[in-house]
């Protein structure tokens, strides 16, 4: 009965454990209402009930509860707690967006596929980011992956340069990777993380750095494991057939993402990375006929299944939006077939004198739900969620936060398609 006294404490009274006081309680003194548990001290219960209390609380009612006890912080800090903590499901966000708080702080935003609300992450007040950034030049360097509740940011600070920072943003450890052996800016980044080793990857290819086309044609490999950047093999085409920024997707052991396939790069496609082999396949390659220097061209992963997202123009005023999923077909060492089913066409207006070249993609798709997409506009994030299966749509609000931190906002130049899976449990 006691037991079932506690698990039923709202989260305001939860609170004031540790003589915290917050913007929610009810007495700003930070007593507890509850006299039964005013008298009793956090840390005289047994682990299972804190746990248990503790897991009433979403990450940022913890991380508000650091900073006002200390006997909560170092519970929080611990590593048992982020064993614990690690079993519980945090959320999933996607429709990712950043903004520099009015202190200069970096901060991450996106819509909770668990809990279907517009979340924030706490702010990532512990990266080593030793310099203000200026927000035009760092929307020109940012570049971000994520996976496994990790995420990797490339901090440059020119365009030569990289500076790669892997981090979690729940348990606030961080490790800066060591230089490429091959110094510049990469086009694509991805990452992979391996729960059982607790370990992960962080791939790279192409180059920004312009006039040395060997530069972008290289791929390296950071394996958490060695501690070490390893050169793969080298992406296939001519120099700069990577040239979108891009993060691509993971599907059956290959990284797939866009870049151009033929030497005269009159067209682009999808490129396969076969991660276990460490080098580039011409089997996993499919040209897209279709495409032009500014199409909307992006691969999303929902569900398990791969998607191509495409603005296919029909003339001066109007184009069409179309999502295609891709199945492949051959077996064995043969050539790769690969089959685009269309599962979502729509016409949109253009907007006159955007300039896709300079500012990147004006539509994004990301995932939504199991069947459902999120096309949006990139700079406003207004747009509608269309169903798979049947083609519904219906029109998507906008997040509070990111009204309140629209002016404050930034777009990287590539197109964050994926999500992130906070959790306390993983690794840097």
């Amino acid at each position: 009965m006691w037991l079932s006294l506690i698990l039923d404490i709202p989260k305001s009274t939860i609170k004031c454990f540790g003589k915290m006081t917050t913007s929610e309680s009810s007495n700003p003194t930070g007593d507890c209402e509850v006299a039964d548990l005013q008298q009793q001290s956090w840390t005289s219960f047994p682990v299972d009930i804190r746990n248990s209390i503790l897991a009433k609380l979403d990450y940022l009612d913890l991380f508000r509860a650091k900073t006002q006890s200390k006997v909560f912080k170092d519970l929080i800090d611990s590593k048992d707690f982020h064993g614990w903590r690690g079993k519980v499901r945090e959320g999933l966000l996607t429709a990712l967006y950043f903004f520099f708080t009015e202190d200069k702080v970096l901060q991450c935003g996106g819509f909770d596929l668990s809990s279907k609300k517009w979340r924030l992450l706490p702010p990532l007040t512990f990266l080593p980011i030793t310099w203000k950034p200026d927000q035009d030049l760092f929307i020109e360097n940012f570049l971000v992956c994520a996976k496994g509740g990790l995420a990797c940011i490339n901090f440059s600070e020119s365009t030569d340069k990289e500076r790669l920072i892997v981090f979690n943003p729940l348990s606030r450890e961080y490790r800066e990777l060591p230089g490429m052996t091959y110094r510049r800016n990469p086009v694509l980044m991805h990452m992979l993380v391996n729960s059982a080793s607790q370990s992960y990857q962080v791939i790279v290819a192409g180059s920004t750095k312009s006039g040395d086309e060997d530069l972008s044609k290289i791929t390296e490999v950071y394996d958490s494991l060695t501690g070490k950047w390893k050169r793969m093999g080298d992406v296939p085409g001519s120099g700069f057939s990577l040239n979108d920024y891009q993060s691509g997707v993971f599907q059956e052991g290959k990284i797939f993402c866009i870049g151009y396939v033929d030497d005269r790069q009159t067209y682009r496609g999808i490129l396969g990375y076969d991660v276990e082999e460490g080098r580039w396949s011409r089997k996993w390659t499919h040209p897209l006929t279709f495409s032009s220097n500014y199409s909307i061209l992006q691969l999303l992963e929902c569900n398990g299944e791969v998607y191509l997202f495409s603005e296919q123009s029909k003339d001066r005023h109007c184009t069409e939006h179309w999502v295609d999923r891709l199945e492949w077909t051959g077996d064995g060492d043969g050539k790769k077939t690969c089959e685009l089913i269309n599962v979502i066409k729509k016409e949109v207006e253009t907007v006159d004198g955007w300039s896709l070249e300079i500012f990147g993609p004006e539509y994004t798709c990301v995932p939504y739900s199991d069947s459902q997409l999120y096309v949006f506009k990139a700079y406003d994030y207004t747009g509608v969620v269309y169903d798979i299966r049947d083609q519904g749509q219906s029109v998507v609000a906008l997040p509070r936060e990111y009204i309140a931190n629209r002016e404050r906002m930034f777009n990287s130049l590539h197109p964050i398609l994926f999500t992130i899976e906070p959790s306390f449990s993983t690794k840097v």
